[in-house]
Parts: structure tokens; C-alpha cells; sequence
């Protein structure tokens, strides 16, 4: 009896220990984004005129490039990150036609990212576009909660780009590299999808204009970009969790920090030890021909006491109670 008892207070432990949230290293995960989702619309106004679209759709572009960000905690097919960092990004405006005025406010018109004009009255319509237009995106670690984190606290700072003018009282180019663009949207998501994770960052900010003409944009959208996730337990990611998986982790068992997906730390705390273990066993023969003998092959490997052994064979059949070839 004294032996169940101290392994179901080892059993309470462990579960405790699994649900609980750690202090996590990080890893470096890319997003790229959708084009085909990730847009954004500008507005405002120069010299106190509003801006209009010189045609239809002039006004609004879709964006691509990476995302490059920093992720803490465990982050794989069945679990969310708990905090995420923007470390840099290349948030590349398209094309969307040929504008007024041409390169550098000359008479004519080029291609250009938006092309808006303003009824200046007296003084005629000012026409500007905005060319070669790309964004850098950072910030510190965010919490992330049920996958939501306050996208507020992302720093935008314009990478690139040019705000050509021009009207009666004359034209101008200003150069809008370094501008800070403050971003007031609150509602950032990640969220999961079998092996794809989706990263969106909700766009509303303001970016002053201070060249020959002063005045506003204001820049509203989405920006959507997308990753690869793992299954915890495929530590070479071939898409399955099988033997050689196993053999990986089996390896680094015990690796006290400084461990890596690939050698068995699913939940990103540095180590590789029975949480990483319970991982893979409850995903072990995912992806594999034929069924494996997950408790088989542990035995190959002096890894846990016999009572550990079997909580993880346990907390495998809770986590996977049936596997399809």
C-alpha cells in the first residue's frame, strides 16, 4: 500500500508539473505572410485635405515577407506558446498600379505601392503616391493567452520607403525611412490548424508625413502569416514519432539545460526529462505504417524507475487513446 501511495503522490506531481507554466528559453520561429490575406488601407489627410483614391483600390495593398519572432513555452500541434517577442520583420508593400506623380514628384506618373490625391480648392488636387513602402516589426516579450496577445505593443518602424507629391504649389519626396508608425490595434492571435500555425497582427497607426507638405496616414489592415508546427515527440520532423525519435530523446535524457527540439525538449525549458517523455509517449506511433510498442522500446532504455515508466505509459494513453495508420 505505502508503495501506491507515493506513486500516486509521484503521478500527482509529474500532472502537476505538466500543466503548470515553466520559465521557458525561446526559439526563433518564422511567419510568412499571406499576400492574399495580409492587407492594409490608407487614410488622412495633407496641408488639412482629406485623401482620396486617385482610382479604385488605389488606396489599399497587400503585403508580404517574414516575421521573424522569439517564442516561449511549449509550442507544437497541441500547444500554444505563452509569450511571444518580435525581433525583426520585412513587411514588403506590393505594387498596386501606376501613380501620380512620377519618382520624386516629377510630372507623370510610375508604379507605386498607394496613389491618393487631395482636393486642395483653390490650390488645384495634389496628387502623392507612396513607393517601395516596408515596414520592420519588434517588440518585448508579449504574454500570450489562449493564443491572444496585445499587438499595442508591437514597435513598427518604416524600413523603406517614399512619399512622392506633387500639386500647383509644388512637389516634393519624402523620405519616410526611421519614421515610428505607433500601432493602437490590441487584438494580435496565434492559432493552431493541424501542423500550421497562424500568426495575425491587427494594423491600425499613424504615420506622420514631414516633407514638403505635412500632414497624416493613417495605415488600418491585417497581417497574416503562417508557420510549420511539429507534433511533440517528432524530434527530426519527418512527420511521424517513432524509434528513432525515441533513440533522440533517449540520448539527451537528463540534459539539465541547453537542450533542443531536436534532441527532446518539447516544452522549451532547456532540459530533456519526464515531461518531454510524456510528450512523446502520448504521440508515439503518429504518422508510422504500422502501430508501435511504445512501452516495448522504453523498455530499451534506462531512462526512469518502474513506477515513472509507468505513468508515462499511462499519460501516453490519456493523451492518445487510439492511433491511425
Amino acid at each position: 500500500m505505502r508503495r501506491w501511495h507515493r506513486f500516486f503522490v509521484f503521478l500527482g506531481a509529474v500532472s502537476a508539473l505538466l500543466g503548470s507554466n515553466v520559465s521557458q528559453a525561446g526559439r526563433n520561429v518564422t511567419w510568412t505572410l499571406n499576400p492574399s490575406a495580409s492587407s492594409i488601407s490608407v487614410s488622412g489627410a495633407v496641408e488639412g485635405y482629406p485623401l482620396e483614391q486617385q482610382a479604385a483600390g488605389s488606396m489599399t495593398t497587400t503585403y508580404s515577407g517574414p516575421m521573424n519572432t522569439v517564442v516561449s513555452g511549449p509550442f507544437h500541434t497541441a500547444a500554444l506558446p505563452n509569450a511571444l517577442q518580435f525581433s525583426s520583420a520585412s513587411v514588403d508593400a506590393a505594387v498596386n498600379g501606376t501613380w501620380q506623380p512620377g519618382i520624386g514628384g516629377v510630372s507623370g506618373s510610375a508604379p507605386g505601392d498607394y496613389g491618393v490625391k487631395a482636393n486642395m480648392g483653390l490650390f488645384g488636387t495634389l496628387y502623392a503616391a507612396m513607393r517601395d513602402f516596408m515596414l520592420n516589426l519588434t517588440s518585448s516579450q508579449l504574454a500570450v493567452s489562449g493564443g491572444g496577445f496585445n499587438s499595442s505593443l508591437i514597435d513598427a518602424t518604416v524600413l523603406q520607403g517614399y512619399a512622392d507629391y506633387r500639386s500647383i504649389l509644388g512637389s516634393a519626396r519624402d523620405d519616410l525611412a526611421g519614421e515610428i508608425v505607433a500601432n493602437s490595434a490590441t487584438a494580435g492571435l496565434i492559432a493552431l490548424n493541424g501542423t500550421t500555425a497562424t500568426l495575425t497582427v491587427p494594423v491600425d497607426a499613424t504615420l506622420p508625413i514631414s516633407g514638403g507638405f505635412t500632414g497624416t496616414i493613417r495605415l488600418q489592415g491585417t497581417l497574416v502569416g503562417t508557420t510549420a508546427v511539429l507534433v511533440a515527440g517528432d524530434t527530426n520532423g519527418d512527420g511521424d514519432v517513432d524509434l528513432a525519435d525515441l533513440g533522440s530523446l533517449a540520448g539527451a535524457y537528463g540534459t539539465p539545460s541547453g537542450a533542443v527540439w531536436s534532441s527532446g525538449d518539447f516544452d522549451d525549458d532547456g532540459d530533456v526529462d519526464l515531461v518531454d517523455l510524456g510528450a512523446l509517449a502520448g504521440n508515439y506511433g503518429i504518422g508510422t505504417p504500422a502501430p508501435l510498442n511504445f512501452a516495448g522500446d522504453l523498455a530499451n532504455y534506462d531512462l526512469v524507475p518502474e513506477p515513472a515508466t509507468l505513468l508515462v505509459i499511462v499519460i501516453g494513453g490519456w493523451l492518445a487513446p487510439s492511433r491511425k495508420k
